[in-house]
């Protein structure tokens, strides 16, 4: 694929593409998917990373561009999908060969954390030697899960509230090619299921999900323990077993499952809750349940942070070693009772899908408290405070860096309340502004040369950093990282090959002061990210990654900014990059539509105005007619920021191979 070099500084200072790979943390958190190329262009290996036909990025972008496609542009990498899935499968074969673990291990994939439907259909195409099957949450998951069954037999585990409708339809689909195994989550469902099966004449696949006693690790550790939301407690799934039996249903009941919660950040929380579902196994055939399945859950966790640690955003376990714990604790309880070993089944859709979306969007303007000129020297007519501040900034060095700064804090706050009190003028205020800003800075250069640096300045570097205003919107694209803190792996497309020489913390489009982000995965400081100063010639390109997991589903309206364009990639035979769909980005017209607003009623309520304001003389009937041609524009347009300030011509250039990627 031919790939377009970046544009760098003629002083580099001999920063190579390795350079970036270590300050991103690239390879802690990539697993081999992403790289920095020798040309300063970030690429993709949709395969790994032994991938010899790796994709450019930053050409990918252009590509899209030349089809009118425009950032923000969500990109699903079909081949990292199918990579996923054979890295987990093949982690849990390892396991079972080095153990000698007889049984079957079979993925599932729980929908609910991406459920649009070229991802589902991704996985089930590739997942068929595997045995993928599908956990389902809801009534409509049930629904989209059975227009996707094959001509294969697909494992279906239907967890969550279910009504009887559901129960209905869950158990019918085994006419269709599914193996519904309906799990009952709390007690009251027992009856209702046997009552279902009694009037369709059907003997159901049913589980049983347990309430583990144990808390898990992590953000979500209260999905499991005595006041997690879902599960039976040891008494209910005794009196659950009994009410099987007495209605001549124990047959049936062939499948245990339980949930520690999601992104387990400590290996030891799943040992425990292993040993707990294990001994909760043998217990239940001992009471007659031919328990066949072992669903230990979801909670694979995926080391956004790179760190291999057990923060909220890192797990400090592999999925090879998670993959060794779930068969190694299955089987030791299996083998001392003298029991065959139960088929495995996980959901692991966070580790399925994280990796092979990834979100683009531009740098669509920046702000800055560097001062691009040191402030010229008091006059003698302007305010001692002034002065004194000045002399502040010049003894920065003789004085220790802490004291300076405590003096420039006061200074600043006692001009602030002469400013309020009408002793200064904003011109006057605006002079004390440029030296504190300028002290500030200065001594945020000597703290660079500083090894211990005192806690009250740590956060320095976040106070100062520029701001860097992207095209698109949090709460849509990346909602975890506003709601719950969460840390996504984010760089830019080039200049790989060049020092970053600004930090930064990045701001959305939205007017909500929570559109901003902080926290980064870097090596150093992780309260600001370094980037590029954007050029004029070209523009500058970040990307978030590991995004592929909940985001899309959970995004929200928030200031009426809509889904971005999706690009599905895949590659031919040859390893060039092939668009295997492309989704339009929702516009203005259909956002408004969600929240009640008729584009026709809309646009003839705008028709009365125009005329109303032809009556009273403000507005000429042709200023109606470009205004309500606009309106009709904008309407169709996108909901995020376009700059359409070089599109003087509706004329196309011709198609050319300059530059080809064989797209």
């Amino acid at each position: 694929m031919a790939s377009t070099t970046s544009t760098s500084s003629a002083s580099n200072d001999n920063w190579t593409a390795a350079d970036s790979t270590r300050l991103y943390r690239l390879e802690s958190w990539s697993r081999g998917h992403f790289r920095a190329g020798a040309n300063g262009n970030l690429l993709v290996q949709p395969t790994g990373q032994d991938d010899d036909s790796p994709l450019d990025l930053r050409q990918l972008v252009e590509e899209m561009r030349r089809r009118g496609v425009h950032t923000p542009i969500l990109f699903r990498f079909d081949g990292i999908l199918r990579a996923s899935l054979a890295h987990l499968v093949t982690a849990f074969e390892h396991a079972r060969e080095e153990y000698g673990y007889s049984a079957p291990y079979r993925p599932l994939y729980p929908i609910k954390v991406n459920q649009e439907r070229l991802v589902v259909e991704t996985l089930l195409d590739c997942g068929r030697s595997a045995g993928l099957g599908l956990e389902v949450g809801s009534k409509a998951e049930l629904m989209a899960a059975l227009s996707l069954l094959g001509a294969e037999e697909t494992l279906l585990v239907c967890n969550g509230y279910k009504d009887m409708e559901t129960m209905e339809m869950a158990m019918l689909s085994v006419d269709l090619g599914a193996l519904p195994l309906i799990v009952v989550e709390r007690a009251a469902e027992v009856p209702a299921l046997l009552d279902c099966a009694r009037r369709l004449g059907l003997r159901p696949h049913i589980g049983l999900r347990m309430r583990l006693t144990g808390c898990g690790a992590g953000r979500w550790k209260h999905s499991a323990g005595d006041r997690s939301k879902f599960g039976l407690t040891s008494a209910e799934t005794v009196t659950a077993v009994r009410q099987l039996e007495s209605a001549g249903y124990l047959d049936c009941l062939e499948l245990l499952h339980f949930h520690i919660g999601s992104q387990i950040t400590h290996i030891r929380s799943i040992k425990n809750a292993l040993r707990e579902g294990s001994r909760t196994l043998l217990d239940l055939r001992r009471m007659g349940a031919p328990i066949r399945y072992f669903d230990v859950g979801g909670g694979l966790g995926i080391d956004y942070a790179g760190t291999r640690t057990d923060g909220d955003s890192s797990r400090n376990y592999s999925t090879q070693e998670y993959a060794n714990d779930v068969v190694y604790h299955v089987l030791e309880a299996c083998r001392e009772a003298g029991e065959e070993e139960p088929v495995i089944l996980s959901e692991s859709g966070r580790a399925l899908t994280a990796h092979h979306s990834v979100l683009v969007t531009d740098v669509v303007g920046t702000s800055s408290s560097t001062p691009t000129t040191p402030p010229c020297l008091p006059l003698e007519a302007e305010p001692a405070i002034v002065e004194a501040m000045a002399d502040t900034c010049e003894r920065i060095g003789s004085l220790s860096l802490q004291e300076s700064y405590h003096d420039l804090m006061e200074l600043r706050e006692r001009a602030g309340a002469m400013y309020e009190l009408d002793q200064l003028s904003l011109v006057e205020r605006a002079r004390v502004d440029e030296f504190y800003w300028h002290g500030c800075h200065r001594i945020r250069q000597r703290l660079a040369e500083t090894e211990a640096i005192p806690e009250e300045l740590a956060d320095l570097e976040r106070y100062l950093a520029d701001i860097f205003y992207l095209n698109l919107s949090f709460f849509q694209s990346i909602p975890d990282a506003w709601a719950i803190g969460q840390v996504f792996p984010i760089m830019p497309l080039q200049r790989l090959d060049e020092r970053p020489r600004t930090q930064v913390i990045l701001a959305d489009l939205t007017c909500d002061s929570d559109g901003m982000l902080n926290h980064f995965v870097q090596q150093g400081t992780r309260n600001s990210l370094a980037l590029h100063k954007p050029l004029d010639t070209e523009p500058y390109q970040v990307a978030f990654f590991l995004v592929g997991a909940y985001q899309e589903i959970l995004g929200d309206l928030h200031n009426l900014f809509g889904d971005t364009n999706i690009v599905h990639v895949d590659q031919d035979h040859a390893g060039r990059p092939r668009l295997a769909s492309i989704l339009p980005e929702e516009s203005v017209g259909q956002v408004l539509s969600y929240v009640e607003y008729d584009q026709a009623q809309l646009l003839a309520r705008l028709r009365v105005r125009t005329e109303e304001s032809i009556s009273a003389g403000h507005l000429s009937p042709e200023g109606s007619a470009a205004l309500l041609r606009r309106s009709e524009r904008i309407l169709r347009g996108s909901t995020y920021y376009q700059d359409t300030t070089n599109e003087t011509s509706n004329t196309q250039p011709k198609p050319t191979n300059a530059n080809s990627t064989g797209l």
